[in-house]
């Protein structure tokens, strides 16, 4: 994945551009029953979803992350963002049942 629009299609893209209008309505529809809300319509787009994940299901997923490994993510350097993230790549974690239903 190169980017957000290399892998939109259909209502979500008109030619090169993604439609962030359409992209977020339809995101946030699809949790409303959840307490999701658009917060801004404006760069930057900013939507809430308080009911995203239960506290059971974020250790589940801290539990995942830690059997990947941390590591420090070096996108930014620590001045700008100093963050540890463990990424789904191995067959172990994308076959995890938890994981495979967080990413529908």
């Amino acid at each position: 994945c190169t980017s957000l629009a290399d892998e939109c299609s259909g209502p979500f893209r008109e030619g090169e551009h993604v439609d962030w209008r359409s992209f977020f309505e339809r995101v946030v529809s699809s949790q409303s029953d959840r307490g999701a809300r658009l917060l801004s319509e404006e760069t930057p787009w900013l939507a809430e979803f308080p009911g995203f994940m239960s506290g059971a299901e974020a250790d589940e997923m801290i539990r995942i992350g830690l059997g990947e490994g941390l590591r420090d993510e070096d996108e930014h350097p620590a001045q700008v963002r100093n963050v540890s993230v463990a990424n789904c790549d191995s067959a172990v974690c994308i076959q995890q049942l938890f994981i495979d239903e967080l990413s529908r």
